[in-house]
């Protein structure tokens, strides 16, 4: 009680003062077993905070509570709070007599010294941090806190000023030993051993992942299998096929339009219209730069119009089979609409807030443009695919992370619904678990990370903590009588006491230390694993997505074969098409060989007896037959090669030689490498048990792709061809059998 100004105490009170700085003061806790029931807990609401001497302390809460370890220990200065250490004489006894009554009766009373004693005789507060280590549970709570990166620079600065216990902080004492020690946790508690866990997570969803796959099968048959696929996937080579029936004028805007420079204008021109429209500016430097701005807009609506309308005149319904250029018909519809409405409405909608408001909306979409620079740019390129082919499999783990959500939400307001708000809190009306939607909103952010343990702290404080510390009034278990009087009702059951809340009454409940084991598990179940299993999806389709490498040997042959079928009919006669594909298969070792000056050796096309000279007589008796092994090309009755047969056979080149970052395998790797294509192959017919499902895939995969190509081209001519292809090297060995038999007969006959 505070000394009236006159110096005297008042009635009923007496002087006392402490001897020494080590002999205690107690601070009251009416949470304690025997203060609960005291009338002064009872009729004080809050309880506000309160000192006394301790042994008025143990006399009021604890009568006649005496314990003789307590005043040994007290005696040898061997007190857990290390109480009366310093006192001697007199001073020692009065010492010992509080320390032995603040030990007694230690749940009601709790001892302050030092600083700490002072502080609270000011009328100040004592009060612990939230991150604290003052016991071992604490400790390794706070530890976990700063491994999630959260409040642990406030809790490094807080520790390196702290000097001992009761003791008032001094700044930077120990400054470098503070820093090195928390900086060194951080490094290896969260930069290190949480990363370590996302690597075991990725590795484990990888073991599950290869744990389906396919054991029995080799890297090249692997690589054929995932070529096909690229393969079969792609539904139109070329924009505009049989050029030969088109009129002259429309066979140059085709060339005109699928030139190299052709779209490179195109992309400068989304990216300086992206730079004009992000030059818009509130308020307007001057009205000539509104003016210019607006020219501009409109030049590249106009240049972007016809940029479609010269693809449409060339492609036709073609136009409409390539993605992209969907995407950029409904921009270039978008941003007509927008000028069109402007034009109409112009006076209007700079009035109309509304209008304005949609207008500002839809002008959004000429960004999109921008995301042309994709198909373009390898590296974006790559990760935009990698974003596509982890959409379908991040749904699975973003329902599995919102049945945890809803759960733990479920679970949050039957524990926390009914806890109080605490003073300058995180735990407040934006924040709370009191309706289903708040209790979502605040697991998605404490899911993020974002003060999820101010949350935990808030919602875990104690009855003590709210009443003594903040003055606010909490109860453990609701008076249900004195609801229903503030509800104006004759009685009220708890599960549907909130019914009656209003604006009179709010929850007035107190924290739960269950708030730790909730925030923990939640912290560790969604945050570290379900989050992370999102990164291992990720990887996963950025490790598909570096296969883009194979939609590259699939447009270098594109780009190749059109200089050997100019009129785009997909086939090629069969003595070109070797040089095809030794081009292609040269070009793709320059590209992607790792040693880029090694010559690589290659299958010889002709048997190392030919001299290349002109005999007269048919050249398939001197091709190298493994050389016409390894390529397996199908002819028409005309002696030609389709496209995608000419492709399949650089593929199969590829692999053999090694694979695309090889090309350096020898010519036993490259025998053992076609026996593997061809047991493969040979799959496609006899069922092999862990291909079936796979290798039917692919065979429905060509099935399509012949449809889509057949439709482009003649459909009955090119059914036909498909259907009366046959095996060239059936040719080549039928014809070497024919010249050696005929060798053999000569030499008999002379």
């Amino acid at each position: 009680k505070r000394r009236p100004e006159d110096g005297s105490c008042s009635a009923g009170w007496e002087e006392w003062q402490r001897w020494t700085d080590d002999t205690p003061i107690c601070v009251v806790h009416c949470d304690g077993e025997h203060a609960e029931s005291h009338p002064f807990c009872q009729n004080t609401m809050p309880w506000g905070y309160h000192i006394m001497r301790c042994s008025d302390c143990r006399d009021s809460f604890c009568p006649g509570a005496t314990d003789e370890t307590c005043r040994s220990d007290c005696i040898d200065g061997m007190s857990a709070n290390g109480f009366c250490s310093n006192a001697d004489g007199a001073n020692q006894t009065s010492c010992i007599d509080e320390c032995e009554a603040e030990c007694a009766c230690q749940d009601s009373c709790s001892g302050l010294v030092l600083d700490a004693a002072l502080c609270v005789e000011q009328d100040g507060r004592w009060i612990n941090r939230h991150q604290h280590f003052d016991n071992l549970e604490q400790g390794m709570i706070s530890l976990f806190e700063i491994c999630t990166t959260e409040g642990w620079v406030d809790l490094m600065l807080a520790s390196v000023d702290g000097i001992g216990p009761y003791k008032q902080p001094k700044r930077d004492e120990n400054e470098w030993l503070g820093c090195i020690m928390f900086v060194s946790f951080i490094m290896l508690g969260s930069f290190f051993v949480l990363n370590l866990c996302v690597g075991v997570i990725i590795d484990n969803y990888g073991k599950e992942k290869d744990d389906g796959g396919q054991l029995m099968i080799t890297e090249a048959q692997l690589s054929w299998i995932s070529f096909q696929k690229a393969l079969y996937l792609k539904k139109q080579f070329f924009f505009q096929t049989n050029l030969q029936e088109l009129s002259p004028t429309r066979a140059h805007l085709i060339q005109i339009v699928t030139a190299p420079s052709f779209e490179r204008l195109v992309m400068a021109c989304i990216v300086v219209n992206t730079v004009c429209l992000g030059m818009e500016a509130f308020p307007s430097p001057s009205a000539t730069y509104d003016e210019f701005l607006s020219t501009m807009g409109t030049f590249f609506t106009v240049a972007f119009n016809f940029e479609a309308a010269l693809k449409l005149s060339a492609m036709r319904e073609n136009y409409f089979r390539e993605n992209w250029n969907c995407f950029d018909f409904t921009c270039v519809f978008v941003s007509d609409a927008i000028w069109m409405f402007e034009s109409l409405y112009g006076d209007s909608s700079r009035n109309s807030a509304e209008l304005a408001t949609v207008i500002s909306a839809i002008r959004i979409f000429r960004v999109a443009r921008l995301f042309r620079l994709v198909r373009f740019l390898k590296g974006l390129n790559q990760l935009f695919y990698a974003f596509v082919l982890s959409v379908p499999k991040l749904f699975n783990v973003a329902a599995i992370m919102m049945l945890l959500i809803y759960l733990y939400a479920v679970l949050g307001i039957n524990l926390f619904a009914k806890v109080t708000y605490p003073l300058d809190g995180s735990y407040d009306g934006n924040a709370n678990f009191r309706t289903f939607p708040s209790a979502m909103s605040l697991l998605i952010r404490a899911m993020t990370g974002e003060g999820w343990n101010e949350l935990m702290h808030d919602l875990s404080k104690s009855k003590f903590d709210l009443q003594s510390h903040m003055n606010i009034t909490c109860e453990e278990k609701l008076n249900m009588d004195l609801v229903a009087q503030i509800a104006g009702v004759s009685s009220i059951d708890q599960d549907d006491m909130y019914f009656f809340g209003g604006p009179t009454w709010e929850p007035n409940g107190c924290g739960s230390s269950f708030a730790f084991v909730y925030f923990i598990t939640y912290t560790i179940v969604v945050t570290f694993v379900i989050l992370n299993l999102f990164i291992a999806v990720i990887f996963e389709g950025f490790e598909e997505s570096s296969k883009s490498e194979l939609s590259d040997v699939i447009m270098h042959c594109i780009d190749t074969w059109k200089r050997y079928d100019p009129e785009r009919r997909m086939l090629v006669p069969v003595d070109r098409v070797f040089d095809f594909i030794d081009e292609c298969v040269e070009g793709l070792c320059k590209l992607y060989g790792k040693n880029k000056s090694v010559n690589f050796s290659m299958e010889p096309r002709w048997d190392p007896a030919y001299t290349g000279v002109d005999l007269g007589t048919s050249l398939l008796p001197h091709y190298n037959l493994r050389y016409i092994k390894i390529n397996n090309l199908t002819i028409t009755p005309q002696l030609e090669v389709r496209f995608v047969v000419a492709v399949k056979a650089v593929i199969r080149r590829v692999i053999c030689q090694g694979g695309l970052n090889s090309f350096v395998a020898t010519r036993m790797d490259r025998i053992q490498r076609l026996k593997e294509l061809e047991a493969l192959e040979a799959a496609l017919h006899s069922p092999v048990p862990g291909l079936e499902k796979e290798l039917a895939k692919l065979k429905v995969m060509e099935e399509k792709q012949s449809n889509m190509i057949s439709a482009t081209l003649n459909r009955r001519l090119a059914s036909a061809a498909i259907q009366q292809e046959r095996n060239f090297m059936h040719d080549v060995a039928a014809a070497k059998l024919q010249l050696h038999a005929r060798g053999r007969f000569q030499d008999k006959k002379g």
